[in-house]
C-alpha cells in the first residue's frame, strides 16, 4: 500500500507538470498538506479497492485537476498475471 501511494503521488505531480504547459501554477506548502491530510483522512476509510472510500479520493482528484485545467489523459493498460 506504501508503494501505492508513492506510485500515486508521482503520477500527480507528473499530470500537473506535463499537463500545464501553457499556464503556470503554483501550489503552496499548505495546499498541499491539505490534500495529503484530506486523501489519508478516516473519512476516506482506507481507499480500499471497490469502497466507497476510493470513490471519494477518485473524484477529489478528479475535481483539483479540473479546476487547475487539466485536460483527461486516458491510456489502456493491460495486466497478465502468470
Amino acid at each position: 500500500m506504501k508503494h501505492l501511494k508513492n506510485i500515486l503521488a508521482i503520477c500527480l505531480v507528473s499530470l500537473v507538470i506535463f499537463s500545464c504547459k501553457t499556464k503556470e501554477v503554483v501550489i503552496e506548502a499548505q495546499e498541499v498538506d491539505d490534500i495529503v491530510t484530506y486523501l489519508a483522512s478516516d473519512e476516506l476509510e482506507g481507499r480500499d479497492t471497490g469502497s466507497e472510500g476510493i470513490e471519494k479520493a477518485a473524484t477529489y482528484i478528479e475535481n483539483y485537476f479540473k479546476d487547475l485545467g487539466v485536460k483527461p489523459f486516458l491510456i489502456r493498460i493491460v495486466i497478465i498475471l502468470r
